[in-house]
């Protein structure tokens, strides 16, 4: 990851400079034709030190060259599912004998760390199609008057996605065969975040146009008067003949979405965050569940909303940057 001074600094402008391009590690990588992960590295070292110098280190030297170690690192993200064994094993087939110990060590210092990937739908051509279309359409966009809604269910006895253990210890999580669950509906926009809707059993038309009256239109009246635009997804029910009626007697005017795109609705990264804030006060029983789900969707603040609202520019643009594909929203 040895680089002059002035390659170090271009990487620096390219990303962080208020009046640098701000493009994203993979075009400064194919821009000034080095690593990924070179880049990662030195964006880690300005951010850590305000500097782009070599940072001093101690111990016995690297048993490695820097090309070795670039060798590592790009055929790591060439494949993403490549193994340390398999690194290993390609590199020996060019006389390079190196420990899987230290191909992963080497890795780490690129930033670079093997996790389960996120799990997105596959998407069909025309659903690429039909975000890239909506994407680039709505780019100039004012999200300030836009309410996102979306529903969800939370269960009791919900256990972490991960936990911090030492090589070889055991932790348990119990699980429940069939745990009490409470199904959930909220709203956010740049005002804030909306009145939760706690209900029980299967959400049909009828009932999701009930929490309409109860949920949607106060909150929208008193944050924007009439002037505004619902944004759901297009799940049945809200696109039935029944609850578009309902929509139309009541003037909601809804934006058109795409199918298959929970990616760009910033309600479905609160509801993770919820379920964080839930799991970790574990409550045993049903009313501690709706006790607390309500006590931390009211800590949400008016500015965590708008920073969801302000970040949907960045969805849209990351969407046309994969082409209407899936993103890391």
């Amino acid at each position: 990851m040895s680089l002059s001074i002035k390659k170090r600094w271009e990487i620096v402008f390219l990303k962080r400079h208020r009046l640098g391009p701000k493009l994203s590690n993979s075009k400064i990588s194919k821009e000034l034709k080095i690593a990924m992960g070179t880049v990662r590295h030195w964006l880690e070292v300005y951010d850590n030190t305000g500097d782009v110098q070599e940072l001093s280190s101690s111990g016995r030297p690297k048993s490695t060259s820097i090309q070795i170690d670039e060798k590592i690192v790009l055929m790591a993200e060439n494949d993403p599912e490549i193994t340390t064994s398999e690194i290993k094993t390609n590199l020996k087939r060019k006389k390079i004998n190196v420990s899987t110990h230290t191909i992963k060590r080497r890795l780490h210092d690129a930033g670079l760390y093997s996790k389960p990937p996120l799990l997105k739908p596959y998407l069909k051509i025309n659903h690429i199609e039909k975000r890239l279309t909506w994407a680039l359409a709505n780019r100039e966009r004012d999200w300030n008057n836009v309410i996102f809604t979306d529903e969800s269910t939370i269960q009791l006895f919900a256990n972490p996605s991960k936990v911090w253990k030492r090589k070889g210890e055991k932790i348990i999580a119990h699980t429940v065969k069939h745990p009490p669950k409470i199904h959930i509906w909220g709203s956010l926009s740049s005002k804030g975040f909306g009145k939760l809707i706690i209900f029980t059993g299967i959400l049909d038309s009828t009932k999701l146009c009930k929490i309409y009256k109860k949920g949607l239109l106060p909150v929208a009246k008193e944050w924007f008067g009439d002037n505004w635009l619902l944004y759901e997804d297009n799940d049945p029910k809200h696109k039935s003949r029944y609850s578009k009626a309902w929509k139309s007697t009541h003037s909601v005017n809804e934006m058109t979405t795409p199918a298959q795109s929970p990616d760009m609705n910033p309600i479905e990264n609160v509801w993770h965050l919820l379920k964080r804030k839930i799991t970790k006060k574990k409550p045993k029983t049903l009313h501690q569940l709706i006790r607390i789900t309500k006590q931390e969707w009211n800590n949400f603040t008016l500015e965590m909303a708008q920073k969801f609202v302000n970040g949907m520019s960045r969805r849209i643009m990351s969407l046309i940057e994969a082409k209407g594909d899936i993103t890391e929203y």
